[in-house]
């Protein structure tokens, strides 16, 4: 894969928005976005919890286990336990807000491989929140981009294919050696000549 680094200061917060819209969402299985998210939810007003459940049912049915997500022990775990979704929603009035939809899993004690999930939640974070996920905007975009080109160059392939057949099959012109290419002969030992 071809990655292209876009310049900070050409994307602005509108246009990562437009491009997390168009790639439809960003996916994160690392901690390293964990601590900004509780940061959000702690400092940040426009940050808000939409929605939060406990998977297990005993923590889920009591009050003596409440999800606080703006504690970040509510959230430790191994690296490869945590499951981050962000995309983009329109609210009531129509406007871009910035969605995190979280999973956490319990990681077994010998390696950290995920056991059972322990909490969802659905986070609305401040708009601003997507530079600090410009990094994975950016990853995705650049595949998307790539897949753009596969498909463009299935396209022309197509189209080429469909202009040859046409030309040969033509009545009224002989079949010119120039529009067509010959493989190059093979001797009996099958290497190229």
């Amino acid at each position: 894969m071809i990655i292209i680094n876009i310049d900070k200061n050409i994307m602005t917060q509108k246009k990562l928005f437009e491009i997390l819209t168009l790639i439809q969402h960003v996916r994160s299985t690392t901690w390293k976005l964990i601590n900004p998210i509780v940061e959000s939810i702690n400092d940040d007003k426009s940050t808000k919890v939409l929605e939060k459940e406990w998977m297990d049912h005993w923590k889920r049915e009591s009050d003596l286990y409440p999800l606080n997500l703006d504690k970040i022990d509510t959230w430790s775990t191994y690296d490869e336990c945590v499951d981050l979704e962000f995309y983009v929603e329109k609210n009531v009035e129509g406007s871009d807000q910035l969605i995190c939809e979280a999973s956490i899993w319990d990681g077994d004690m010998l390696d950290g491989e995920r056991t059972k999930r322990r909490f969802t939640a659905k986070i609305k974070l401040a708009n601003k929140f997507i530079r600090t996920i410009e990094e994975n905007i950016n990853w995705r975009f650049n595949n998307f981009l790539e897949d753009q080109y596969e498909l463009h160059l299935e396209m022309k392939k197509e189209e080429w294919m469909k202009n040859l057949r046409q030309e040969i099959l033509k009545d009224d012109k002989p079949i010119e050696n120039k529009t067509i290419r010959k493989e190059p002969k093979q001797p009996i030992g099958g290497d190229l000549v």
